[in-house]
């Protein structure tokens, strides 16, 4: 039987990979070996483990995954998107895909619209990685049909930053400061931004909402969301930075 692409046991695999091509990221470098031994090479690896970018994409795309979708809908809120585009209430996590030139943190689509969640805890924001994802829309509609596009950036301060150029705006002008920026022929990209913690604050809403309905299948969200809060807490993603 093929495994299934979009499931999550193919998205616990794709992260595993990543860590076969870029062991560095393990600690496997040879001056790092050469400088840690035992208990304290084990000890750098959990750190860096519950540190780095790529295990919280893992856990994102994981959560997005399980979740019904009226949640995955719901969390595209605090991005600034409304509900005017009935094809945001069908979304479903794609696995994310090395392309030519970017790979999305979180790929989300329905058989009309297509959300790329770019997610940042300390990694720089260029605007030229803005452009890549505006081309890879294009790309896409070419092979796969048009659909409505959708550019969200996911950080932990209450600004977006763009490093590049050296200009930032709150996420409330997200929306009309980043096409601003770009070529005319855009695409016609609704952009969005929002931190962590308002990304979270809607989880916590959501599970407050619920927690009413005495189900099996609420148990199992309040599991999912509540262990996955706790992990954003512990990175000190909540609260939100001033900068």
């Amino acid at each position: 039987m093929k495994q299934h692409d979009d499931g999550w046991p193919e998205l616990t695999y794709r992260y595993i990979e990543h860590y076969a091509w870029e062991p560095q990221h393990l600690l496997l470098r040879p001056r790092d070996l050469a400088r840690l031994r035992g208990q304290a090479r084990i000890k750098e690896v959990y750190r860096r483990l519950r540190h780095e970018e790529v295990p919280l994409n893992y856990l994102l795309n994981v959560l997005l995954r399980l979740v019904p979708s009226t949640i995955r809908r719901e969390c595209l809120k605090p991005f600034g998107i409304g509900q005017s585009d009935a094809g945001l209430a069908s979304l479903t996590l794609r696995t994310p895909w090395d392309y030519k030139n970017i790979q999305p943190d979180v790929h989300l689509e329905s058989a009309t619209a297509r959300v790329f969640i770019e997610a940042k805890v300390d990694a720089r924001l260029t605007l030229e990685q803005i452009k890549k994802y505006v081309t890879l829309h294009t790309d896409l509609d070419e092979k796969g049909g048009v659909k409505q596009h959708y550019v969200l950036f996911l950080v932990k301060s209450r600004s977006l930053r763009i490093t590049d150029i050296k200009q930032s705006f709150d996420h409330e002008s997200t929306g009309s400061a980043i096409p601003a920026l770009l070529d005319a022929n855009d695409g016609g990209i609704t952009f969005g931004s929002t931190s962590w913690s308002k990304f979270g604050q809607t989880l916590q809403d959501e599970l407050e909402r619920r927690r009413k309905q005495e189900d099996e299948s609420n148990e199992m969200l309040a599991t999912l969301i509540g262990d996955f809060l706790i992990d954003l807490k512990t990175r000190g993603l909540l609260p939100e930075q001033s900068a």
